[in-house]
């Protein structure tokens, strides 16, 4: 708690010390708590503590878990069944959000990868602890969401005037971001209840309102209401490995594709998980097999941005030029760029080309930047009520943990 990762130095420090560096200038004093970034000295006390608190190696964080109210604990991945049961007593388990302490091992993602080097291990299991680690370079890309939409739910947390509602996604083929013609969020997301409209949009088709699990009628809230409740029965290994991306839920809303200008549509599925990069993913069917399922289900466009070499379309069967909507699979090899507008692409580029260009012309324009996420997360560790101390929460004054 009185220490934090400075990623300078490469290792942590006092938190004392951190707050030496925000008054005097040395570091901005970034966070959610200073959206218009002022100086130190002009933040009130609960400003400065709520921006501590979020570089502190322990904090309070709210973290999905899996509950099982028939033991009336907490599971680990590995204590709950391919089928959303626990192992012990075979009791459902439903996913719920914790708010308890947390470690934040993240910050060290980078140099435990730098220091497998420097380490005596055979290089097999220096393999498995980079993957598990999990680090993928691609960029953030941030969709506004469009301001000419149909009102919102009732009971949806205001939007503030003024101030668009972005979504952030991470992608490791922002080159790939013209064919995205849809955008999904984790049933678990924390911008869900700020997408859902009060009604359907006009000409919404039936296949987008979960017609298989809401209620005859229903309008957006209950459809993803409903949705959501057979989300949280499942597990992430039965959402990542059942026939992928087949079911979702259109919230109502449509964001801007920052490329295209296109609005598209906005849904949650289960296929995405809140774990893994910022729990939201621009959809690019025609590149990728999950998306192209679920465009498949719902009707929605498939645009490809690469084009598949003709031993690709004849190994499935197609002609040469054949549309993708043809396509029976995603195409995710090494094709030529189609004209889709991104400046200074060719269609002769190779893929890292591809990304390089395409990032620097969101970045350019601020539509996004590039980025490195890792699937390593941070650590749960007082969640096991039979091997995990449940360390309580105190709260000062303000609100805020000491």
């Amino acid at each position: 708690f009185g220490s934090w990762y400075d990623d300078r130095a490469g290792r942590a420090r006092p938190v004392g010390d951190l707050v030496a560096e925000f008054a005097s200038g040395e570091r901005a004093a970034v966070g959610e708590a200073n959206p218009d970034g002022l100086p130190w000295d002009e933040l009130s006390p609960a400003q400065r503590g709520q921006i501590v608190d979020g570089y502190r190696l322990a904090y309070i964080g709210t973290e999905l878990v899996n509950w099982c109210p028939g033991l009336g604990t907490v599971l680990a991945n590995e204590e709950v069944t391919a089928d959303g049961r626990s192992d012990i007593g075979n009791y459902p388990v439903y996913r719920r959000p914790l708010r308890q302490w947390m470690l934040r091992i993240s910050a060290y993602a980078q140099r435990l990868i730098d220091d497998l080097d420097r380490v005596d291990w055979p290089e097999p299991i220096k393999i498995m602890q980079r993957n598990w680690i999990g680090a993928s370079d691609g960029a953030i890309v941030e969709f506004p969401v469009a301001g000419d939409g149909p009102g919102q739910a009732p009971d949806a947390p205001p939007r503030e005037a003024g101030a668009p509602v972005r979504i952030a996604v991470f992608t490791t083929r922002p080159d790939t971001l013209p064919g995205a013609t849809y955008l999904v969020l984790a049933p678990e997301h924390p911008l869900v209840n700020q997408l859902i409209t009060g009604g359907w949009p006009a000409g919404t088709p039936a296949a987008w309102r979960y017609p298989q699990g809401a209620p005859a009628g229903a309008g957006p809230a209950e459809a993803v209401a409903a949705y959501r409740a057979v989300a949280t029965r499942l597990s992430d290994r039965q959402r990542t490995q059942q026939e992928p991306g087949k079911t979702g839920v259109f919230t109502g809303s449509f964001v801007i594709n920052p490329m295209t200008g296109e609005r598209i549509p906005a849904f949650v599925a289960d296929y995405v998980l809140m774990g893994y990069g910022t729990g939201a993913i621009m959809a690019v069917p025609a590149h990728d097999d999950r998306d192209l399922g679920f465009a498949q289900a719902l009707a929605l466009p498939v645009r490809p941005v690469l084009a598949p070499p003709a031993g690709w379309l004849a190994s499935h069967g197609l002609p040469p030029g054949a549309p993708a909507s043809q396509w029976p699979a995603a195409f995710s090899g090494a094709g030529s760029y189609l004209d889709l507008g991104i400046p200074g692409l060719s269609r002769t580029a190779t893929m890292r080309d591809g990304i390089e260009t395409a990032t620097g012309w969101l970045a350019s324009r601020g539509l996004g930047r590039a980025a490195r996420s890792y699937r390593l997360r941070d650590w749960l560790f007082s969640r096991q009520r039979y091997w995990g101390e449940p360390f309580p929460i105190v709260y000062d004054s303000t609100g805020l943990p000491v």
